[in-house]
């Protein structure tokens, strides 16, 4: 499963983070790390599902 198929107060554990470079190193940065519980709360208004 990915962050855009996790549905809206639903948690889960990141096992991989993927993407590359500058991206990669965004996520991380925003502790989008493996092992760390997130919880979708709300989409970006601009985000297409």
């Amino acid at each position: 499963m990915t962050l855009n198929e996790l549905e809206i107060g639903k948690s889960a554990s990141i096992v991989i983070v993927g993407g590359e470079g500058a991206l990669r190193q965004h996520f991380l940065d925003m502790g989008l790390i493996p092992g760390a519980q997130v919880t979708m709360v709300k989409y970006a208004p601009w985000a297409t599902r």
